[in-house]
């Protein structure tokens, strides 16, 4: 055979093998549903199978426990695609040793795990899940009502790769009912989903978080949390159980009444919990939880009230006043009187006791007993139970010095009233007569007042009192006296200006009698009356450089008491006003430095030649500044080298010859850039030379 035969006998075989090569697909396209299982058949004929390939280019197996595997038979080799899932989608190819054909998979969406009703959180990042797959990807369209959602059309929106609606804050606002409308290859559904914006419940702080609660008192847990919608409530026991509206048992919104708390009260942790219901669901979302601890039950003092009898006690006798009360814990016990814990008693546990030596009139009248120990009400005020007792001390009558002062005094011709008193003490109370020159004038149990116009001489002298009860008489006189003039006053001093003289002194050290009424003080020309409460008083405009005379004495109604004079003159320049800062109006100073201006004061004094002092530091909390300060005769300054981030106190005041102005006080705080506080430069300054000291005692 010639080489020529040969190679067309070769040419012949290999083109009549690849005629017969082929690869063939029992379907091109499928579209199986997820949770499906889909198979597609492979036949290889005339050439080697080579295998079949994922769409990321990866080998199926062959095992039957893959998910996907093939299945070989003679020339087909099956496809088997088991339990369908989303990412099983897309293009798988089977290949020949020469050949190959593609298969595309699309799995359809599916929309029957979607929860129609659903909650986001107000103020925090929200998704409305959807959570529907598909390969190829479906197209999702989000609608509230007929407003269309997205990016596009509001930046808080975006909608993830499983079709869910992301709000990146929610709001009120986004309460409501939404459309997903789904499409893929032709197919469409639309979803209807109703959600709710919450706020989740916080719960605010319990005033109290232990409870001490009292036997035979109600008592009320208040919870109160914030939300939207607004919160329910539940509350447990420390057992664990809810409790609900039964016997002694209240509750209404978050709180909870015990209507009355007995001594088997259970002890414990009582649990408040605050959620949100979703309305259409009843889903409770987001519980808060607080608690209260009951830890103990207290029983409320008592007092037997036969210890608040009234007793009479004679007078000079001994005698114990005893109070005794229950409770628990034991009880604390006083004994008061007036008001004012009585410094006499000696308490023990449950018990106080005053014990009287020789009891005297001063020692009758009402006392009462007090005891307390923690208990409380209802609204948490302690519980003090109170008892009074009377104890009436038995005497002849006894003169009362305070109340019925001797002498009194008026004058003739006095056109008020003077009263004379004769006021008694003792048990039982006396009965009181008062004469005069041998003629009743008053009487009256425990007391006898005569009220006199003093329009003559004849009603001054001796007033007689006698006062008796079954265990004796008792006399006193009242003498009815004219009254005198006031002393001097004391200590009369004065302060010069250029243009006032201000004047203080102290009350005379007798009054004559009677009360001082009025103070005249005279200088020049000019009378001034002053109260008689009043010790102080400042002549103005006057001239300047000028000598005067000043008199001054104090009267009562009786006559004018003698004259205190002093002489002093006014000073030729007073001290100039306040000056007024008026730059840099902003506090805040951004530079380092800065002209502070001021106007000259309105008022110079008298002295046109007016000087300032300016001082400033920086103030700190426990760490001041040293001051600063400048000197000028113009009206600013420059301040410059000043601390950033610190407060800088100024004060400002002019001087000319009559002295110093009032103080002018303002703030400034430094804040510009590229520098740091001068307390931080001190601790940086400070570590490095601590620093450079461990490496100097290292070398």
């Amino acid at each position: 055979m010639s080489r020529a035969s040969v190679l067309l006998f070769a040419c012949l075989a290999s083109f009549c093998s690849l005629t017969m090569a082929d690869v063939s697909l029992s379907k091109s396209l499928i579209t199986p549903s997820p949770g499906k299982t889909n198979s597609v058949t492979c036949t290889v004929t005339g050439e080697t199978f080579i295998g079949w390939y994922k769409p990321d280019g990866t080998k199926v197996l062959t095992s039957s426990s893959e998910k996907i595997y093939v299945e070989t038979t003679g020339t087909k080799y099956t496809l088997k695609i088991t339990a369908v899932k989303v990412s099983y989608g897309g293009t798988y190819t089977c290949r020949g040793s020469s050949n190959s054909k593609s298969l595309r998979v699309h799995v359809e969406f599916d929309t029957s795990d979607v929860v129609h009703v659903q909650h986001i959180v107000i103020g925090k990042e929200g998704t409305i899940r959807l959570g529907v797959d598909g390969f190829p990807t479906p197209k999702y369209t989000w609608k509230k009502g007929s407003r269309v959602l997205g990016p596009n059309v509001d930046s808080r929106y975006s909608v993830l790769a499983d079709g869910s609606l992301k709000i990146s804050k929610v709001e009120k606002s986004d309460r409501g009912n939404y459309t997903c409308g789904i499409e893929q290859d032709g197919a469409e559904e639309d979803v209807k989903i109703e959600v709710y914006a919450v706020e989740l419940p916080k719960i605010k702080p319990f005033a109290q978080t232990r409870r001490f609660l009292t036997e035979g008192y109600p008592a009320t847990f208040l919870c109160e949390a914030t939300g939207f919608p607004l919160p329910k409530y539940k509350w447990f026991s420390p057992t664990g159980g809810e409790l609900r509206k039964y016997g002694n048992i209240n509750i209404q919104d978050g709180n909870l009444t015990f209507t009355k708390v007995d001594n088997a009260f259970e002890r414990g942790n009582y649990k408040c919990e605050a959620y949100i219901e979703i309305e259409e669901t009843k889903k409770q979302v987001g519980p808060a939880e607080a608690f209260v601890k009951v830890v103990e039950v207290y029983v409320a003092p008592d007092i037997n009230p036969t210890q608040g009898v009234t007793e009479d006690v004679k007078m000079n006798g001994d005698y114990k006043l005893i109070c005794k009360a229950t409770g628990n814990p034991t009880p604390n016990v006083r004994w008061t009187r007036n008001g004012e814990k009585d410094p006499r008693q000696q308490q023990t546990a449950g018990q106080s006791m005053i014990e009287f030596k020789e009891i005297q009139m001063g020692d009758g009248g009402v006392y009462t007993c007090e005891a307390w120990n923690n208990a409380q009400d209802r609204d948490g005020n302690l519980i003090i139970k109170k008892l009074n007792k009377t104890i009436n001390v038995e005497s002849k009558p006894i003169y009362d010095e305070m109340a019925s002062p001797s002498p009194v005094f008026s004058y003739v011709g006095n056109s008020d009233p003077t009263y004379i008193r004769c006021v008694y003490d003792g048990y039982p109370k006396p009965w009181v007569r008062m004469t005069f020159g041998g003629k009743l004038k008053s009487n009256g149990t425990g007391k006898a007042e005569f009220k006199i116009i003093t329009n003559a001489i004849k009603y001054f002298g001796d007033y007689k009192c006698s006062a008796k009860n079954k265990f004796g008489w008792t006399n006193k006189t009242v003498k009815l006296e004219t009254a005198k003039k006031p002393g001097q006053i004391q200590n009369l001093k004065l302060t010069s200006t250029c243009n006032s003289i201000k004047l203080t002194w102290t009350p005379p050290s007798e009054n004559g009698g009677m009360p001082v009424n009025k103070y005249v003080l005279n200088y020049k020309s000019t009378t001034r009356n002053i109260d008689s409460d009043s010790t102080t008083y400042t002549i103005k405009n006057l001239e300047r450089n000028t000598a005067y005379k000043i008199d001054v004495r104090a009267t009562n109604k009786a006559d004018w008491g003698d004259t205190s004079s002093v002489e002093t003159k006014t000073t030729q320049f007073c001290a100039p006003g306040r000056p007024i800062i008026y730059s840099p109006k902003n506090t805040l100073l951004t530079k380092d430095k800065f002209t502070l201006k001021w106007r000259q004061p309105e008022d110079d004094g008298g002295d046109g030649n007016i000087r300032y002092k300016l001082q400033y530091r920086v103030e700190r909390k426990g760490s001041d500044g040293p001051w600063k300060t400048i000197e000028t005769d113009k009206e600013e300054a420059e301040i410059s080298q000043l601390d950033n981030k610190e407060k800088y106190k100024f004060v400002l005041i002019a001087i000319n010859k009559g002295g110093e102005s009032e103080k002018v006080e303002t703030y400034f705080d430094t804040n510009y850039p590229g520098a740091r506080s001068s307390q931080s430069r001190l601790v940086s300054r400070a570590f490095l030379s601590i620093f450079l000291g461990g490496i100097y005692l290292f070398l």
